[in-house]
């Protein structure tokens, strides 16, 4: 019952948005948004900054725009000006303070309102393109392409509160591109298909695969000999970042999973330096980590416990149509 009047709320806001009975701003700027269906995670973090990497590769300058999710601070708040990083992962958020160490070059913005963000961003930059980060649910502005990853999860879950879908599968058809995970199969696609017409025809399959690992606060490449570790992480759906690991060849003998988001403690740090068992003293942890934990160098170093980074890349299959797709979609507005 709960999740039918949960399913009544959600339609009613979007009919709103669709008659524009809610207000909906129209950026100067191309807008592409990122996100999907589900709580949790899907992937949007790598690939955003993967979409982010291609345009930039293209000499664009890129605004990323999200809500910076359990920030100690709130309403706008320029992360990064593409120069200078100005805040931590505790003000920013540990998503948006990611972004904004991975891609230094490009403009990071925190705020709950993205429009505000958008038209400050038109105003005070020479920005070509701006991404929302987790951006589907937010229709309070306009874009341009609208692309949203869908895994296992969004295909086998109920609404909130009794599952993790934000939104009806039937919301799907509001996007203009569908991105698989890769454990996606293909009946569970077909299923999809059969049960709801006039889906995006715009198609792809993406997945996720190790682009580097380093040392924790660290840009050079530091690859670790000795593949045993333990593990440290605070996101959402850990036991794909362990499969990753595994796949590559890691043995995990200790894994120490948080909830997303979750902030550590002095207590949490010293209980896992103490309790580290590995020959080597490594604890592999993730970017959305590396910014949290750079608060507690000093315990991992008193306890000789080196951290190691693991760097996740997006790989989209039929990469350059997807491209063509995205270029020619917002290559009239630019």
């Amino acid at each position: 019952m709960l999740d039918y009047i949960y399913s009544l709320g959600i339609r009613w806001r979007n009919k709103q948005f669709d008659a524009d009975t809610f207000a909906s701003y129209k950026s100067s700027l191309p807008v592409i948004s990122i996100g999907n269906i589900s709580t949790g995670g899907t992937g949007k973090s790598p690939f955003v900054q993967h979409l982010t990497r291609h345009f930039l590769q293209e000499g664009k300058k890129i605004a990323i725009i999200g809500r910076g999710y359990r920030r100690s601070t709130k309403g706008f708040l320029l992360v990064s000006d593409g120069k200078t990083l100005y805040e931590n992962a505790k003000t920013a958020g540990d998503e948006l303070f990611m972004h904004a160490s991975a891609l230094p070059s490009a403009i990071i913005i925190a705020d709950e309102k993205r429009s505000r963000a958008a038209q400050w961003i038109e105003k005070n930059t020479q920005c070509d393109i701006i991404l929302l980060d987790d951006g589907f649910q937010h229709r309070h502005i306009k874009r341009d392409v609208d692309i949203v990853l869908i895994d296992t999860q969004t295909l086998t879950t109920r609404l909130l509160p009794f599952g993790h879908l934000r939104e009806p599968l039937t919301s799907l058809q509001r996007a203009s591109v569908l991105c698989f995970a890769d454990s996606v199969t293909q009946d569970m696609k077909n299923t999809l298909f059969d049960n709801i017409s006039h889906l995006p025809k715009e198609i792809y399959t993406y997945s996720t695969k190790i682009r580097k690992i380093r040392r924790a606060w660290h840009s050079n490449d530091d690859f670790p000999q000795v593949k045993i570790c333990e593990v440290l992480t605070s996101i959402a759906h850990p036991e794909r970042f362990h499969q990753l690991l595994h796949k590559s060849g890691w043995i995990l003998t200790n894994i120490y999973s948080y909830p997303d988001h979750y902030y550590f403690t002095e207590q949490d740090i010293i209980r896992i330096c103490k309790s580290n068992n590995t020959s080597e003293k490594s604890i592999y942890i993730t970017t959305k980590d590396e910014g949290k934990l750079s608060y507690f160098k000093h315990i991992f170093e008193q306890y000789s416990v080196e951290c190691y980074v693991v760097e996740i890349e997006t790989y989209i299959e039929n990469q350059e149509q997807f491209n063509s797709f995205v270029n020619l979609s917002i290559s009239k507005r630019l």
